[in-house]
Formats: C-alpha cells, structure tokens, sequence
C-alpha cells in the first residue's frame, strides 16, 4: 500500500493506528485504489448528499465517478457520471425527481414547491451560471431556434423553446429521444415526416409474426444501450432487416449485435456472442480490449468523446460523409475483436471506418444489401435540425425509397 500511494510503511503504521490522517492528495489517491468515498475511508463522519438533486448519499454504490472512474462525493450518479453533468435545466431535474416522491401523503404538488426552495440551495444550481458557460449556451439556443424559424418549412410549426435533450445514457429513453430528433432533422432535408414505430425487442424474443411487427416498415434502426437484456429480439430484428432487404441502421449496441447476427447466421460461427452477455462464450467477437481486462474499476474503461475514424473510398459511409477522416463521439466499452474480421469479410461484410490509432472497427456495412451500415459512435449526438448526420440522412433517403 505505501508504494501504491507513494508514502513510507510508517506514515501507512500511523494511519491504521489513528496517530494521523493522509493528507488531501493521498485520500483521492486511495479513494481511486480502493473503490470507496473519502467519507467512508474517514469512517463517515459526514452526511452527504447530492449537490445537484438533494438525495442523500448513505452508500458508496450511488456516487458518481470522474472522468477516471474515482468516486466523487458531491453528486449521486444519476445526476454525475463519467465526469458529465446530466442536467442542465433545473426544471427538468425536478420533472424526473417528483414522480418517484410522490405519494399518498405528498402531493405532486407539494413534491414541486420542496424541490424549488431545496435546489437552488445546492451548490451545482448555486455554480450553475459558471457551469454553464456564462449564459453561452442558451445564446446557442436562441441562434439554433432562429435558424430553425428562417427554415419556413411547411407544416412545421414556429419553434418558441429549446430543451436540451441529454442523449448521454443510452439506456434511458433520453437517448432513444436523441435518436428520434436525428431522424426527425433527416426528414426536414426531404420535407418528409418521420413516422416512429417504436417496438420492444423483448417482445421480439417471443413467438410474434415479424411480418406483422414491421407492416408498413420502411426501415429498422437499432440505438445503442447496456446489458444483456432484450439483446436477443434486437438481433431477430437485425436479421429480418437483412434477410428482407430493408433499410438499417445499427448504433453502438447495434453495430455489435449486427455483427453477432452476421457471424452467426452467415458465417456459422458456434457460441459466439459478446463477453459483456457471455464472458465464457467460444468466441468473443466482441470483447474488452487487451488494456482493459485487467482493470477492476470499470467505471474507467469507456471510451467517451471524439475519435478520429478513417473511411474506405467507395463505401456506403463515405459516399454518406463525402470525406476520408470523420471524428464522432462515443461512450461505449466493447469493441469488435479483430481477430474475427478476415473471417466475416470473406462472407461480404465491409469494414468502412477504422480508428487509426488504436485498429478499432468504427463503421461496418454489407454491400449487397439496399442499405445496411452500423456504427460504433453515436453520430444523434451531433445532428442538428439545420445539420443533419449524413448516416441519418442516408437512412432516411433509403427508407424513402423503399418500395
């Protein structure tokens, strides 16, 4: 342990004598080594609570982690994680917070009024101007509602307010919302409404008749998400998608699953799956990095924000980029295991994007399909309603055309 905090074994002898206390740095650093806050190495002597939401924070499984995946006890992890603020707009925190504070004796009503006197006494609403960037971002969105108005598309009508949408957990249906506007912004460049369908791939993993499912369905995507839970409807819809030729477009966990549904269905391979679902499967076509697989925290495994992707001339994702060098933004663990790649190629998949830096799969895609590309990025997080993603846009255009 000395070593591990850079101190002698006697400062170490101390410590558990309760002759001293470490000092600031050395706390952080043995908070980070073993897992806990620094109230709980001090034995607790604080009562904490969310500096963003109020909830008090009474075990270390509900504080939120920094960028390096260490414990930070001012926020719980639903309004902090990864180094990333969820909220942004108070009046959408205290939405989220009343329907799990209400009941038979406390009002919705009175939920609201405890939640306004209670926030702006925390210290993330106190610092909220400084967080945001001086008042910037909500000049950002006056300008984006502005040029949303000049658009004067027909049917659309004169946009007044902005919320931000946080698109970060892909798991929630903030997420799922991101993805909805994305297409949304794509439909604007056709002057076409997008019409959602929105299906739950655990229903899929049930006797149900696919062609009635996807009646009408002019193209499937598959959004990004954790865990093991409805994986498995996902790929059937995956592999409807390409057996039938419909357009498709997989993000983050779809690209994955899409490559799961490849191997096994096209290339034949027994037992393979991903390790974050099966970590004994035969073959892990997508696995941890080497570098990760001996890191305990995994709080600090993801990778999260902009990577440079390279694209292939002549694929579907760079005909839809029109450039060879893109960056897009991530938050994801896993990733394909190349050792698979060679194999699915000689049954048709492209590889079209590939991180440089690190030889990690970005963009994958099956060129004698009508339209089927699935990325390892979220590119929702970059549409806007006057820049749509071109993956969007494509998607949108050949769910257009799909007769």
């Amino acid at each position: 342990l000395a070593e591990k905090v850079f101190v002698t074994r006697q400062a170490v002898s101390r410590w558990e004598n309760g002759e001293t206390i470490p000092n600031t740095d050395t706390l952080k650093l043995l908070s980070k080594l073993f897992d806990v806050s620094i109230n709980t190495l001090l034995g607790s002597p604080r009562e904490l609570i969310c500096q963003c939401c109020g909830m008090p924070l009474k075990d270390d499984d509900i504080i939120g982690r920094d960028a390096d995946g260490s414990p930070n006890e001012d926020y719980c992890k639903w309004c902090y994680a990864d180094g990333t603020y969820t909220y942004s707009n108070m009046d959408d925190l205290i939405n989220v917070c009343v329907g799990h504070m209400v009941t038979e004796e406390f009002s919705e009503e009175q939920a609201r009024e405890y939640l306004k006197q209670l926030l702006p006494q925390l210290d993330y609403w106190k610092r909220y101007e400084e967080l945001g960037d001086d008042g910037q971002f909500e000049i950002f969105k006056q300008q984006l509602i502005d040029e949303i108005n000049e658009l004067a598309i027909e049917g659309m009508p004169k946009l007044e307010k902005l919320n931000a949408l946080v698109g970060k957990y892909v798991e929630l249906h903030d997420a799922y919302l991101s993805v909805a506007e994305a297409l949304k912004h794509a439909g604007y460049k056709y002057q076409t409404k997008v019409n959602i369908k929105w299906v739950n791939s655990e229903d899929l993993e049930k006797d149900v008749d696919f062609k009635e499912v996807f009646k009408n369905t002019k193209g499937i995507i598959v959004p990004g998400g954790f865990g093991n839970r409805g994986t498995l409807g996902m790929i059937k819809a995956i592999n409807y998608a390409r057996v039938n030729n419909i357009p498709f477009l997989g993000i983050c966990l779809g690209m994955q699953l899409s490559v799961i549904e490849f191997a096994r269905n096209v290339c034949k391979l027994e037992d393979c799956n991903s390790t974050e679902f099966d970590p004994l499967c035969k073959n892990p076509i997508i696995d941890l990095m080497s570098d990760q697989k001996t890191v305990i925290n995994m709080g600090g495994t993801l990778r999260l924000g902009n990577y440079n992707c390279k694209l292939t001339k002549g694929t579907l994702a760079y005909n839809d980029y029109k450039t060879d060098l893109i960056q897009e933004r991530h938050r994801h663990r896993y990733e394909f295991n190349n050792k698979y790649m060679e194999l699915l190629k000689e049954k048709g998949m492209v590889f079209s994007g590939i991180n440089e830096e690190s030889n990690l799969v970005e963009i994958i895609e099956i060129p004698k399909h009508k339209h089927f590309i699935a990325c390892q990025f979220h590119p929702e997080f970059k549409s806007r309603p006057t820049r749509p993603h071109p993956l969007f846009v494509s998607f949108v255009k050949a769910s257009i055309d799909n007769k």
